[in-house]
Order: structure tokens, then C-alpha cells, then sequence
């Protein structure tokens, strides 16, 4: 969930604004990482795995187009994304919108435009609460960054990379296909060097207090994010085999993992978009199969907060019981 003004904006309308200010260079062979997905889901605050629907929806309209180049860091050409005419028309619109808004800053109302700023407008509205007033410490900063709150969708990945560490770190020591695998699973998820230090030390912190993360978990979240899109290109393909002969994940388990995934897709597309983040809690929520009392007093919060009537509690929690089995 993104907090103040940026969370006014919806999902498509921040991703045309980033790629607005991110453009790719016509005729180029490199690109820069803001326009892979990685980069887009950091600068707009959502779950990698929930940015291809999106990105689905605008390649449709043909707003936005799809390119393979080599982006610095990847051995593999990755997919980049950029704006078609009809996309920055759209965008220019959005973007002249947020910039007449009437905001209030040291005590005087001013309009977003008149502020003197370098940073992306995206970043500038993190500064600005559901009041409309400034705050000099932004709300939620994007998960490339290396310090600061990131909000739920950027504490999923932090999750994510942290149970990875923890699980290489049992036997004591971190090797070099560890290490690999661990910067694979960074560059796709888009974080600072930063925010990954911090998420070892983390790691190493909670090993003395806990058995380790479940590997199929790991594997699954991963999965997850790479089939998202409806297919695994070959950079995914190698993080994965790579992920699965660390983790000791074979074939059968693999099977039953891809068909979890598949199923959670399919159950997340026959719900609107509001309702994902609570399908994700739920299941987060079923991991050890029953929900806790402490996990059905979160969920009650969740569903006052997303209007989600029982029955569909009921369906969603039904669906990810009987996928799970």
C-alpha cells in the first residue's frame, strides 16, 4: 500500500509518469535500469510480481512498448520498457494534473510546479501526505534505495532476499554459487547494495533465533515473480535452476510449486486489483495451514480497510487451502 498523495495516483498513472522521465535512447543498444521491470516496480512501489498485469494493460492500449537490450550488471539481454506517442500524451496529461496541486509548506500554500526540486516527481509527491502537506522526510522511499521505509510491497522483497540469506547462512558459511545466486535475486528484484547489507546482517541476526525460512517458500516466492509475466526467459530460467540446486528443490517439488503459482495467478486475475494485497496476506497467513488468532485479527483489519465482504474471505481462503494441499 503507498501512503499520501502517491498512493492517489494509480498504478498505471505512476508507471507512466517514471517512464515519462525515464526514457529509453532511440536506436541505443543499452538501457538503463529504471526502465526493466525491477526498476519500474521500485520507483512506483509495487510487488514485481503484481507489474505485468499492469504493464499487460497499457501494452495493450499501446501506450507503452517492449524492447530487449543489455542493461549494466546483466549478462542477458532483459526486457525495457518506454512510452509510445500516445503513452506521453497520456503521461503529459497526468503529469500537468499533479503539478497544479495545491499542496501546503511551511505554513503556505503553494502548487507542486512552484517547488524548486531535482528528484523525479514521483519521489517529490512521496513528501506529501493524504493532507496535502509537505513532509521533508518522505513517506516510503523505493526499494533501490538504500535507507528509509519502504512500505508493505518493498518489506515483501526485503522478506524475501532476507529468508534467502538465512537459509544459505545455516551451515555457517556462504559460498560462491550462494553469493550468486543472492545478487541474481537482487538484480530482479531491484534493490540497493545498501538495503542488501542490511538484509544479511538481518539474516545473520535471526539465525540464532529461529530454524531458518522454508525453502519451498523461497523457491515459490521466486517462482512466482518470474512466471508472473507468462513466460521465463533465460536470465529467470538460469536464477532459478541456479536457486533450486541450492535450496535442494527437485523436480517433483518444482511441479508442485509451479502448479501453486499457476493457480494463485489465476485466483488473483478473477479478483479486482484492490483485493491482491489481502490474497497474498491470506496466504502468508495459511503457510503452517491454519490462520492464528493473532492472523485473523490482522485479516478482520484487512478486509474493514480493503471492503472485502466474508464470502470472498471465505473463496480466497478455500481457493489457497485446496492449492496448497
Amino acid at each position: 500500500m503507498v501512503e499520501g498523495q502517491l498512493g492517489e495516483l494509480t498504478v498505471e498513472e505512476r508507471v507512466l509518469l517514471h517512464l515519462l522521465e525515464n526514457r529509453l535512447q532511440e536506436g541505443s543498444w543499452d538501457a538503463d535500469a529504471n526502465n526493466t521491470q525491477a526498476g519500474i516496480s521500485s520507483a512506483v512501489h509495487i510487488q514485481r510480481k503484481h507489474l505485468p498485469r499492469t504493464l499487460k494493460r497499457i501494452l495493450e492500449s499501446e501506450e507503452v512498448l517492449q524492447e530487449m537490450r543489455h542493461v549494466s550488471g546483466s549478462k542477458q539481454r532483459r526486457r525495457v520498457y518506454d512510452l509510445t506517442q500516445k503513452g506521453r500524451s497520456r503521461a503529459n496529461d497526468i503529469k500537468e494534473r499533479v503539478m497544479s496541486l495545491v499542496i501546503t509548506r511551511d505554513g503556505e500554500e503553494v502548487t507542486l510546479e512552484s517547488l524548486e526540486s531535482t528528484d523525479s516527481i514521483l519521489i517529490t509527491l512521496s513528501h506529501i501526505d493524504s493532507n496535502r502537506s509537505w513532509n521533508e522526510t518522505p513517506l516510503q522511499v523505493p526499494i533501490s534505495q538504500g535507507k528509509g521505509d519502504v512500505g508493505i510491497e518493498g518489506k515483501v522483497s526485503e522478506a524475501l532476499v532476507k529468508a534467502v540469506f538465512e537459509r544459505a547462512w545455516r551451515d555457517g558459511s556462504l559460498s560462491e554459487a550462494e553469493r550468486g545466486i543472492v545478487e541474481e535475486i537482487v538484480n530482479f528484484l531491484g534493490m540497493s547494495p545498501e538495503r542488501v547489507t542490511r538484509m544479511e546482517q538481518d539474516a545473520l541476526n535471526n539465525l540464532s533465533e529461529s530454524k531458518g525460512p522454508d525453502r519451498e517458500r523461497i523457491y515459490r516466492d521466486l517462482l512466482e515473480q518470474a512466471l508472473e509475466d507468462g513466460e521465463i526467459i533465460e536470465e529467470e530460467l538460469v536464477m532459478l535452476e541456479t536457486l533450486r540446486t541450492t535450496l535442494d528443490i527437485d523436480l517433483e517439488i518444482h511441479g508442485r510449486l509451479v502448479a501453486q503459482v499457476v493457480a494463485h495467478a489465476e485466483l488473483l486475475d478473477s479478483l479486482e486489483p484492490h483485493f491482491h494485497p489481502y490474497v497474498d496476506a491470506v496466504r502468508t497467513a495459511l503457510e503452517d495451514g491454519i490462520i492464528s488468532l493473532d492472523e485473523d485479527a490482522i485479516l478482520t483489519s484487512l478486509r474493514r480497510s480493503f471492503n472485502i465482504p466474508t464470502e470472498v474471505h471465505v473463496a480466497i481462503a478455500t481457493s489457497i487451502r485446496d492449492n496448497m494441499k
